[in-house]
């Protein structure tokens, strides 16, 4: 049995209705708990280089971003191949290449699934919890329907990850998608 104030006791009393916080009550917890050692930001370094980024585009800074943000928009399709060698020459976290993986797991929303294991690679290897929220989403959206393997590598992900805040939600809301995609 659930506590009565558990989120999905409280959406299952309220319905389709529930408000917003409902959801995210249990990965908020831990900035109530006087016993947290450690408080997960709700803000990552991806959202201030955006903020940066959008109020100085033409900025010699943002060069590198600006040059391949351009190929990453035109492109449709990726082979798995060149999307882990731009993944793999910008691991830092330097603005450019935090604006560059970003971009890039933006784009791979528009792969196939012969890109599933190139983007969970990808997602397995990020560090910046957006832009790993962003590869799971594309996740989400190449994954068949049921696919035992991604619904394995996500249980796998989920056992070991600690940002409550971002991944997690967003590992779960990918196991349900994969769950209940219907193969349209």
């Amino acid at each position: 049995p659930l506590h009565p104030w558990h989120p999905r006791t409280v959406a299952g009393v309220l319905g389709a209705g529930a408000p917003a916080w409902v959801g995210r009550v249990r990965y908020q917890r831990h900035l109530a708990d006087p016993n947290a050692d450690e408080k997960q930001s709700a803000t990552r370094p991806i959202a201030d280089v955006l903020a940066e980024w959008r109020s100085a585009t033409g900025d010699p800074m943002w060069v590198p971003f600006n040059e391949l943000s351009q190929k990453l928009d035109a492109s449709n399709t990726w082979t798995p191949e060149e999307a882990l060698a731009v993944y793999r020459a910008h691991p830092t976290d330097s603005p450019s290449d935090l604006l560059i993986r970003h971009a890039l797991a933006g784009s791979l929303k528009r792969s196939g699934s012969e890109m599933l294991p190139t983007i969970m690679e990808m997602a397995g290897a990020e560090h910046d919890a957006i832009i790993k929220t962003r590869f799971l989403l594309c996740i989400a959206q190449t994954a068949p329907p049921s696919d035992a393997t991604t619904l394995q590598w996500v249980d796998e992900q989920l056992s070991t990850e600690s940002n409550i805040r971002w991944v997690r939600p967003t590992l779960e809301f990918v196991r349900e998608q994969v769950r209940k995609r219907t193969g349209e």
